[in-house]
This record gives C-alpha cells, structure tokens and sequence, in this order.
C-alpha cells in the first residue's frame, strides 16, 4: 500500500548488501506474523489509530516476571543489544577534577585528589588487562566506588564465551572484585550511578553472587534517584539476571519499581527525555520481563515514531522494536505504519 520510491531516492538510500539483509528477513517475518494474527477490523484501521490486541486469548496479568531459567519469549530478537553500556560519569574522567562535583561516592570517603584520580584511571582503561593492572598496583587502597568502577569495566571488556561460567574463579581480579562488595555495608556505600553499574556487570558476567539479591533491593529503593539511561540499563540488567539466577523475590520489587518509575515519567519518553537506544533497550527489556502494559508500550510506540523519523534508529534497533512488541502481542498501527515506511526504500 506504499507509494515505490523515485530513483532519486533510491539512489539517496544506502544499499544493503547480502549480510546486511540477514536481519531485516527477520524483522520481515515479524511484521507479517503481527499483521496476520490480528483481526481483520486491526488491518483495516492501519495507520490510523493506535490499537493493541492480545496475541493470546486467556487474560495476562498486568506484571508478570519470567520465572528464571524461563525461556525467551517466542518473537524476541535472539541477539542481544550489545551496543548498550552504562558509563561512568563524565565528570569523574577528569585526571585532577574537582572531587566536589563528583557524585556521593566517587573519589572515596574523603573525597581526595588522589582517589578521584584513581576512579579516572579506573574509568579511562581501555581492556582488561589495564583494568587487573590497576587493581594489582591499588590494591585494598580501592574503595567500593573504585571496586564498583573496576568490576563494571571488567565486563564491559569481557568476551561473550566467557561469560556464564560456573565458577568466576576463572578471573580471579573479578572473584576478589565481588568478594570486596560482599564484605559488610559495601554495598550501602554505593550511590545509585554505581548500583546501576554494579547490577548491570553482574548481569553481563552472568554470575549470581551471594549478595545479588540485596543488590536488588538497593537498586529497586534507588529506582526515584535513577536517570533514564539508568533506568533503561537497570531493566536490561534485571532482564538478564533474571535467567542467570535463581528466583527471588527481590527481582520482583526491582521490576514492579522499574516499572512504577517508568508509569511516573511516561510523559518524557522519547526525544529530550530519553534517547533513541534507550527507548529501544526499555521496550525490549519490557518485552523480555513479559510486562504488558498497554498504556505505556503506546507512550513508547509513539517516542520510537520520532526517533525513527529522526533517522536515530537503525536496522538492529528496529529489527528488536518490532520483535519486542509482537512477542509480547502489541501492535500498535502507526508504529507498524512507520516502520514499512522506513523499510520499503531499502528493500526497493
């Protein structure tokens, strides 16, 4: 029902080349089964209004948390949104910053020059073996914002093989890095930046540590105090650990506090409150934790409209929004309208 483009604007468009296509085949088929397992009156209004139609007959709860080892929804996008990384504040990359202007936390309990010069270096190193450099050299001088620091870095350089393993024996800088936040009152020294740090390693290592369930419930207390890129991280993390760690219901109140935080802010999702991957992390780490909640899954198709139109978004991105609402049977018409939009001149 689309208009072929000119040859002005094929020629504007950027070609796909044949691995290029391998994602949008997905996303394809996600569209198609969507559209073809709503009713007829749904297709009709298409590009119209939004409407939003169980994929499933029997009622859903309105929160519901994947019990762990549950397997990922049938849909969902199978590769994960590795673009995603919780950074360190920008002000705390400053080699002689101002220990005054960091966070409650960073730079250590007496906010020294030389504390604050150590979470930079913590922050500026660029692999893993920088990073066990450093702790090797600071040593029990580090404290828990450091720890949180260097353990977040850890992962972020981490390779995807190692990851999952039974024993994090297996990096012993990473086995002391948690043995340090399991001492006594660690974890309560954490701000929320570095909670949202901490849960998000945990989750990217795939380790479940003795302690991740009062880290939850730190996070989940926190949850007023976080940003919305935290937030976004936070979810993804929680989507995560939920399969990597026994049920607790500790995962429950974070994702009710997620949840209840994104209802409170639902009015600045989208361009100015909330960036283009972050939208795009929430709605897939929603549609991970099987949360249906039409309300907000509309506020958040009408924030990807405008990124998308922005030309904020591509395909990866895109191939998860259309997999995340159609594997939690959401389909919101103008979203779906845009998408074949953007899509049709890069397949034309």
């Amino acid at each position: 029902a689309y208009p072929r483009s000119s040859e002005a604007d094929r020629l504007e468009t950027p070609s796909l080349d044949f691995e290029m296509l391998r994602p949008f085949s997905s996303l394809v088929r996600s569209l198609a089964s969507s559209a073809q397992s709503r009713p007829a009156a749904f297709r009709e209004r298409l590009g119209q209004e939004s409407a939003y139609v169980p994929a499933a007959a029997t009622a859903q709860p309105d929160l519901d948390l994947l019990a762990a080892g549950a397997s990922v929804p049938a849909g969902i996008a199978d590769d994960d949104l590795e673009f995603f990384f919780a950074e360190v504040p920008k002000s705390a990359t400053s080699q002689f910053g101002n220990a005054s202007s960091l966070p409650q936390g960073v730079g250590g309990l007496d906010g020294s020059a030389a504390a604050t010069a150590l979470q930079a270096r913590l922050s500026r190193a660029s692999s893993a073996g920088h990073v066990q450099e450093i702790v090797a050299e600071v040593g029990v001088r580090m404290d828990m914002m450091h720890v949180s620091t260097a353990l977040h870095r850890l992962a972020r350089f981490s390779s995807r093989s190692r990851r999952g393993s039974v024993e994090p024996s297996s990096d012993a800088t990473v086995e002391s890095l948690l043995e340090r936040l399991g001492s006594s009152g660690a974890l309560e020294q954490l701000n929320a930046q570095a909670l949202c740090c901490t849960l998000w390693a945990v989750a990217r290592l795939q380790v479940a540590p003795p302690w991740l369930p009062q880290l939850l419930q730190l996070c989940a207390g926190s949850a007023s105090n976080f940003s919305g890129h935290q937030l976004a991280t936070s979810l993804h993390a929680l989507a995560k650990v939920e399969g990597a760690a026994p049920s607790h219901e500790s995962q429950q109140r974070l994702l009710e506090a997620l949840h209840q935080e994104l209802r409170r802010r639902q009015r600045s999702l989208g361009p100015g409150g909330t960036s283009a991957l972050d939208t795009v992390l929430i709605v897939d780490s929603l549609a991970r934790l099987q949360v249906r909640d039409e309300s907000l899954f509309s506020t958040l198709a009408a924030a990807l409209c405008l990124h998308l139109q922005a030309g904020e978004l591509g395909v990866r991105e895109v191939r998860h929004v259309v997999t995340a609402f159609s594997s939690i049977g959401f389909a919101d018409a103008r979203l779906s309208a845009a998408v074949c939009e953007w899509l049709f001149p890069r397949l034309g």
